[in-house]
């Protein structure tokens, strides 16, 4: 019997952005209707090692075999990816349980808060509960409550997660921070629903459309199914160590949820807004091809006509790239990949030209800025590494 298992070293595999062919084969398995899903399965069966999947893959098997079942397709790997959805559906519970009675005490605190990501995705849109794993929750709290509250979980024995302190958190350059309780519950806190936009006012829209909802009868609020498709795109198009892209069975699941109802017209708005168009052009532009989507006649080509500023492109370019972390030779890497011609992304049956750069000089400023935050943000690290290296001297 064919068994299936998370690889035990995660390091085998090398980072990315954009899914691998196998990885859009079972992306095709677990979202398209048949035949194209039977097909899609057993390519992606005979193309990875079922006893070593990438973690970004096992997490989607709860999805394939919702999928799978379905449409009554009957498959060696049903009972053990049946385990796994029973597996997943259970600690979504529990965390859901803990969110709700997390919700209660914002509410009774007068704290307002909008749940994003994961806990919302599988209870507004994804077929059952189960079948979107999470590990933590994602919620956004008002800039001017978030310290109030971060300083708080940490006087109830809250515990940091991000690797550095709370006191060097800064709410201008990222948008949340991760705390865990006693009892393992996680929440990754925001103050800002996107890396691309923390400047002051940069949610004032996201709150303004709140969706109400109820989760085990607490009243709770999230996003509008376009900000939500806005946040899951514009996050998951992003480097990652394991090449990410379970942000495309989320986007998948708002668009088949919303349908008629979605408003393009407001998306593409914000995303002009919010100058995340590159990251969601190229992140439609892949979905539709790997999952055909009904988008509208010219929308694509309606985002690539979208202006892009220097600051736009330049922080593109260091979202969807592995750079060294000093930022003189961050500055650098983004200079030369300014310059070269590369492919965004190969889908299974067809390979993308490459699209040539070019270096222009007004990106300098951009850069330079791009540069001087980046070493501000980790200002920490840097003097930290000036300090070993004038103790190495001195001996």
């Amino acid at each position: 019997m064919e068994r299936i298992a998370e690889i035990a070293d995660p390091a085998v595999y090398q980072g990315g952005v954009w899914p691998t062919e196998s990885q859009q084969l079972l992306l095709r398995a677990a979202l398209l209707d048949a035949p194209a899903a039977a097909e899609a399965l057993a390519a992606w069966k005979k193309s990875v090692r079922l006893d070593s999947l990438d973690s970004a893959s096992w997490k989607l098997l709860p999805l394939l075999y919702a999928n799978l079942k379905r449409l009554g397709i009957d498959d060696p790997l049903m009972l053990q990816a049946r385990d796994l959805r029973l597996q997943s559906w259970s600690n979504n519970q529990r965390l859901f349980f803990k969110t709700a009675e997390f919700l209660e005490v914002l509410r009774r605190a007068g704290i307002p808060a909008l749940v994003l990501k994961g806990v919302a995705m599988a209870n507004l849109y994804y077929p059952d509960t189960g079948a979107r794993p999470m590990a933590d929750l994602d919620l956004l709290v008002p800039p001017a409550k978030f310290f109030e509250l971060a300083n708080r979980l940490l006087s109830e024995g809250w515990k940091e997660t991000d690797g550095y302190p709370l006191s060097s958190f800064d709410m201008e350059a990222l948008p949340s921070f991760g705390f865990v309780r006693p009892d393992g519950f996680a929440v990754d806190l925001h103050c800002h629903v996107l890396h691309a936009d923390c400047t002051p006012g940069a949610d004032d829209a996201f709150w303004a459309r709140a969706v109400p909802w109820r989760l085990r009868q607490t009243p709770a609020q999230t996003l509008a199914p376009e900000d939500h498709l806005l946040h899951v795109i514009s996050h998951g198009v992003r480097w990652c160590d394991v090449a990410p892209f379970r942000w495309i069975a989320d986007a998948w699941w708002i668009l088949a949820r919303s349908r008629a109802g979605f408003d393009w017209d407001y998306f593409v708005g914000r995303t002009r807004f919010h100058q995340v168009h590159l990251s969601i052009l190229c992140g439609l532009d892949l979905m539709n091809r790997i999952t055909p989507l009904e988008l509208p006649a010219g929308l694509l080509e309606k985002l690539e006509r979208i202006p892009v500023t220097a600051a736009a492109r330049v922080r593109f370019i260091a979202d969807t790239h592995p750079l060294p972390r000093p930022f003189f030779p961050r500055a650098a890497a983004i200079w030369g990949i300014l310059g070269e011609g590369e492919s965004r992304y190969d889908v299974v049956g067809e390979k993308a030209e490459p699209e040539k750069k070019r270096r222009d000089l007004f990106l300098i400023p951009a850069l330079l800025l791009f540069a001087l935050r980046v070493a501000w943000r980790e200002r920490a690290q840097l003097w930290e590494g000036c300090g070993e290296w004038m103790r190495g001297g001195s001996r």
